[in-house]
């Protein structure tokens, strides 16, 4: 039986062990927090299983955007500019990686993790009190003019040449489809075949309780150190393997260092205000598209969940993102009332050409990496958990994973 350690229990971390439990292995899932805890990124995201998702942000032209993005009045993209010398490192790539060629590339290999990435996660909790919580439907996509609405025209025509059925309504088709939106939108895009979650973090606990339930082991503890086969925990104690699989999300970089990998792996810091018992609830996610956020319904009322603010792990919450989702979500639903209003910040892990590590490390074969998911972690944290599993069994996997290539940033 071969054993295997997985540091990192969000849902890419949890989705290769249940992957490499189901096939025989002996796994051990290793985080400093408990699987759905609210510290983790799986906890506080959109929800979405945005399949339709294959365009990033900088698409060719994203450069001439930049002014409007940092200094306009009502931008949703925010900066700790005490951060930005630590960020060049990162921006620079990001820039380059919009040139056409390479985006188109890129877009592929995304398409290549999200197309299936519903039967992905029907197939990972099929019988399990997590799939319970995978709802199927629309994903619509909100414009407040018709200026932005054919700026984006462009990525729709890329999502039809891959397969993504969609359609466009005008303002007449929003207010039959929903009546409640405000009359700042006045165009959308309505996928369908879309699927959300209605509580990602009971949806994680849950895939973590049928790990457990099944022989899976966990260890609550945080990892110091990393080797070919071993890791070294805070406490001082040692953990060996045949296999070792980095899934640590935004924390990734510095224990990928430890085995000569360099991930460049920055946090996007993403928000979510969460407003309990509202009086009104949108049919499906609804992605306010000038507004780069995404308002979900979900158990016990509404996730507003998005943005993009750049400044590190360690920097305090800000309060302008916050102010940003209040005043957005009025506009979307300018009758909308609420008992109770949380918020919330998390971290993606993001590279700069916006696509995952997956693969083994060149120096140290037995230490496999998966990270690096960027907004995509809870649409194809799945479809990475079957594809490391593949590879720790030797199994050929069905897409291209070069792109992909763990050390291809060293």
């Amino acid at each position: 039986m071969i054993n295997v350690l997985v540091v990192g229990a969000g849902i890419t971390g949890l989705s290769i062990a249940e992957n490499l439990r189901k096939r025989g292995a002996k796994v051990v899932l290793i985080d400093r927090v408990l699987p759905g805890s609210e510290d983790q990124a799986s906890f506080g995201n959109a929800g979405v299983l945005a399949r339709c998702a294959i365009a990033p942000i900088n698409s060719p032209g994203f450069i001439r955007k930049i002014p409007n993005f940092l200094f306009g009045s009502d931008s949703p993209v925010f900066i700790k500019w005490r951060y930005l010398p630590k960020l060049l490192p990162w921006i620079i790539p990001f820039l380059q990686n919009s040139k056409k060629k390479r985006f188109s590339s890129i877009v592929n290999s995304i398409d290549s993790l999200t197309h299936d990435s519903i039967d992905m996660h029907l197939s990972l909790t099929k019988g399990t009190k997590a799939e319970g919580y995978i709802k199927t439907g629309n994903y619509a996509w909100l414009y407040n003019s018709e200026t932005s609405f054919k700026h984006d025209l462009p990525g729709h025509k890329i999502r039809d040449d891959y397969g993504y059925k969609h359609e466009f309504l005008n303002r007449s088709e929003i207010t039959d489809f929903d009546p409640n939106i405000g009359s700042k939108f006045v165009r959308a895009a309505l996928y369908s075949d879309h699927a959300w979650i209605s509580n990602p973090g009971q949806y994680v606990k849950a895939i973590y309780e049928n790990f457990l339930s099944h022989g899976g082991k966990f260890c609550q503890n945080e990892v110091i150190g990393l080797d070919n086969r071993s890791l070294k925990l805070n406490d001082g104690s040692i953990l060996t393997g045949d296999k070792v699989i980095l899934a640590a999300g935004a924390w990734s970089e510095s224990l990928a260092k430890l085995v000569e990998v360099k991930t460049q792996i920055e946090s996007e810091r993403g928000y979510h205000l969460f407003l309990a018992d509202t009086n009104i609830r949108p049919t499906c996610p609804y992605m306010l598209v000038d507004s780069k956020f995404v308002v979900t319904p979900m158990e016990g009322g509404v996730r507003c969940a998005g943005l993009l603010e750049l400044g590190g792990l360690s920097a305090n919450a800000s309060e302008a993102p916050i102010r940003f989702l209040k005043k957005k979500i009025k506009e979307l639903y300018p009758d909308l009332t609420f008992e109770e209003q949380t918020s919330w910040l998390g971290h993606r892990p993001s590279t700069p050409d916006n696509l995952p590590l997956i693969g083994k490390s060149a120096n140290y074969p037995n230490v496999i990496l998966a990270c690096g998911s960027q907004h995509l972690g809870l649409t194809i944290g799945p479809k990475i958990g079957k594809l490391v599993s593949d590879i720790v069994f030797d199994v050929p996997v069905n897409i291209n994973l070069k792109p992909f290539q763990a050390d291809r940033f060293s």
